[in-house]
């Protein structure tokens, strides 16, 4: 049997705010997560590994900007495998009077004895899927309990079949509330994701982490389709971006410029009814071109935060260089 745990996290950082509660576990990586993560250059000569890693925990509960801090052995890849695990670690966000916030949690990790030969690699967790088809605000909001329950906060880790449809979903409530796994459950049918072939020719199953956000259809946030942490599918080619660089602005020696788009998001991720808006020197073109190059752009359906992009509006702010020309000041 596979003797791979993570320990409990250990809470870093600055001292704590007022009324704080640290953040908690709500789903630790398996030890059959573990033993898809032990490094081959450890598994002639090494029974076991320990790493300490830092990651600061989101207000949604996602591990983010995770360093690992010290690796034993040295130079066999166990702190390799352990930047490979914050898509499966999971908690409830700190809080501070009540309201969550971003927290550093030092963790941790102890890799026990080396895996058997077939194992499940960390490469067939589905890191940044590309959506066919998910939830619209419409569907969130029919599926929002009407008696209403505040923020419900959901991760599912789901096999996906090879038509891109998911199946066997073990849930976690990242917000804790009663209820809310079923109530974010039942959107889970509407999801397909884009399958590359070769993820899964092996016959191991591919999974994807999938976050579900739902807040109240009655909030400003939900009623303005207010986006967070947007992700696109689609872009332009930085070449053929290049040439839009406006003609007159050319003429008159200019090297750089910012154009400003306006567009709203259609059911299926492409920027619709764009229209430029004020730009950096305005006038120019600058932002006749920004809504060109956000007419080939396409954005991912779901968001990283675990929404719907259906219908928002977008200002989408894009810089042109001329080539040859020295970068532009960030």
């Amino acid at each position: 049997m596979i003797a791979s745990i993570l320990a409990a996290a250990v809470l870093g950082g600055p001292a704590a705010p007022a009324d704080f509660k640290p953040p908690e576990w709500v789903r630790k990586p398996t030890p059959e997560d573990l033993s898809g993560l032990w490094p081959m250059a450890a598994r002639d000569g090494y029974s076991a590994g320990d790493v300490v890693m830092t990651c600061e925990v989101d207000v949604q509960g996602e591990a983010k900007d995770c360093q690992v801090l010290s690796e034993t052995p040295q130079g066999v890849d166990f702190g390799w495998a352990a930047s490979k695990m914050p898509k499966l670690l999971h908690f409830s966000p700190a809080t501070s009077q009540g309201q969550p916030i971003p927290w550093r949690v030092t963790i941790p990790i102890h890799f026990g004895a080396p895996p058997p030969p077939i194992v499940i690699k960390p490469d067939l967790i589905a890191q940044h899927p590309v959506w066919l088809s998910a939830p619209t605000f419409a569907d969130v909001a029919a599926a929002y309990p009407k008696t209403g329950v505040g923020v419900i906060g959901v991760s599912f880790l789901c096999t996906v079949r090879p038509s891109g449809t998911l199946s066997q979903c073990p849930g976690s409530e990242l917000m804790p509330d009663k209820g809310a796994l079923a109530v974010a459950r039942a959107l889970v049918p509407r999801f397909r994701m884009v399958v590359d072939p070769a993820a899964t020719e092996s016959g191991r199953p591919l999974r994807v982490l999938l976050t579900i956000r739902m807040i109240s259809p009655s909030s400003p946030e939900f009623v303005a389709r207010r986006l967070g942490a947007p992700d696109w599918s689609a872009g332009l080619d930085p070449t053929a971006a290049q040439k839009l660089f406006p003609a007159e602005a050319a003429a008159k020696g200019l090297t750089t410029g910012l154009g400003l788009a306006h567009c709203v998001v259609a059911p299926d991720g492409a920027l619709t009814a764009c229209e430029p808006r004020t730009g950096d020197p305005d006038g120019l073109g600058f932002s006749e071109a920004a809504v060109r190059v956000a007419q080939a752009m396409r954005m991912n359906l779901w968001t990283g935060d675990g929404g719907p992009v259906d219908g928002a509006a977008v200002n989408l702010p894009i810089r042109f260089n001329l080539k040859g020309a020295a970068p532009a000041a960030k």
